[in-house]
């Protein structure tokens, strides 16, 4: 079978263009088409002989009034079929911004749920941070970052490090390590973690260090707690509520601290040190096991035989109490304790828990109660019980240390008068 000799043919990819058939493969040259000389049914175009036969195998019209490229025969480029032309430089660029598209689609999912977290913790944490130094600093501002119904059941002084006043009195310098805060929502079915716009809850476990001196010595407490957040989510109303998959908030609260308790964990005791020790005594173990106990004994004194005393001192210590303090308005309004039902007892400061009886495992317990003059602070602290020369945090008992009329203090600044010597 005879080879197409080499000339001018219609271009079989552009119609009306000619292009130059080297007698062996179609080159890069091309031309204007020209009226064809012959009638069209004699004219076969040259992709429609290709699609049938082959270029080898068709006779194509030279176009003879198209001079021939420079040098005749020019070198051969081959060309692609159509279909795989589809996939230039410009279709890969173009496919790469699809995928990245749909990748990115893919992972941005999570993305968007670990940037949307991350703000979220970076909000509940600058909450936490203020709300932690301030309670070490007796400072009232922690208010500021506490729910309404948290801070009215504190009298007085500030969760974690207690009353301004009696930790002067006892040299108190508080420390706090706070570990990962974690947030979370109460009602969340989805396998993906829950968006910011979801949180409603966090914890973190603290662990506080207590330094203080007790009959000119200095002592170390430790305990671990737990600070429990929330924020609140309105739907189109005033009430404040959790977060609804199946509703569609109006509106959302700011994080706040709304508890403060001792840490347990897997059910245990929570963990806690302390430096202050002495042997055992079998009333005093009995009388002031645990510090609400220790409080009743402290009341019934002054209550029933207007005395101001308790067994429940540690050593010689005494107790640190202001010498022109009204120990009437004290005596006259101290409430009657019962540490089985917790019956009399206001919040605890420190830990901000309904001490009762049994819950002693927090070292240095502060009790509020209003008088006519001041807010008065009851504090104990807990002591090991040294049996055969050994002590252990198994065999405590509750020791009265301090009775001071509770600082009034905002901002971190004093008034410069304590409530008792108010007019």
């Amino acid at each position: 079978m005879s080879q197409v000799a080499a000339g001018w043919y219609p271009d079989p990819e552009v119609n009306g263009q000619l292009r130059w058939w080297d007698g062996g493969a179609w080159s890069e040259h091309v031309a204007p088409a020209q009226a064809p000389a012959q009638a069209p049914a004699q004219a076969q175009a040259p992709a429609q002989a290709q699609a049938q036969a082959g270029p080898q195998q068709f006779a194509p019209q030279v176009a003879a009034a198209v001079p021939a490229p420079a040098g005749q025969q020019p070198t051969p480029k081959p060309r692609k079929d159509p279909a795989r032309r589809v996939w230039n430089a410009g279709t890969w660029v173009t496919f790469g911004i699809c995928l990245a598209l749909i990748l990115g689609a893919i992972v941005a999912v999570p993305q968007i749920y670990a940037s949307a977290s991350a703000a979220s913790d970076r909000e509940a944490e600058a909450v936490l941070k203020k709300f932690i130094a301030a309670g070490e600093r007796q400072d009232d501002s922690w208010r500021d970052y506490a729910t309404p119904q948290f801070s009215a059941r504190v009298l007085a002084g500030a969760p974690i490090g207690g009353e301004r006043n009696t930790a002067k009195a006892l040299d108190l310098k508080v420390t706090t390590e706070v570990e990962k805060l974690k947030l979370f929502t109460n009602e969340w079915y989805s396998a993906m973690p829950p968006r910011s716009d979801q949180l409603d809850m966090g914890t973190a476990d603290i662990t506080i260090t207590y330094n203080f001196t007790i009959g000119g010595k200095k002592q170390e407490a430790v305990v671990e707690q737990t600070v429990w957040m929330a924020r609140p989510f309105y739907y189109g109303n005033k009430k404040p509520a959790m977060y609804s998959t199946t509703k569609t908030p109006t509106a959302v609260g700011p994080w706040r601290v709304f508890r403060l308790a001792n840490r347990e964990s897997n059910g245990l005791p929570p963990r806690w040190l302390t430096t202050l020790s002495e042997k055992k005594n079998q009333e005093t173990s009995l009388t002031c096991d645990s510090g609400p106990e220790a409080y009743q004994d402290m009341s019934d004194y002054l209550r029933v035989d207007n005395q101001f005393y308790s067994n429940c001192l540690f050593g010689k210590a005494g107790v640190k109490m202001p010498e022109d303090v009204d120990r009437k308005d004290i005596a006259a309004h101290v409430p009657a304790i019962d540490p089985i039902s917790g019956m009399g007892n206001a919040a605890e400061i420190t830990g901000v828990g309904d001490i009762y009886l049994g819950a002693k495992n927090t070292p240095i317990m502060q009790f509020p109660f209003k008088g006519e003059k001041a807010t008065y602070v009851v504090t104990f602290v807990l002591v090991k019980e040294e049996e055969f020369g050994i002590s252990t945090t198994d065999e405590t008992r509750a020791a009265l240390v301090a009775v001071q009329p509770a600082a009034v203090v905002k901002g971190d600044t004093d008034t410069g008068a304590d409530e008792g010597k108010k007019k």
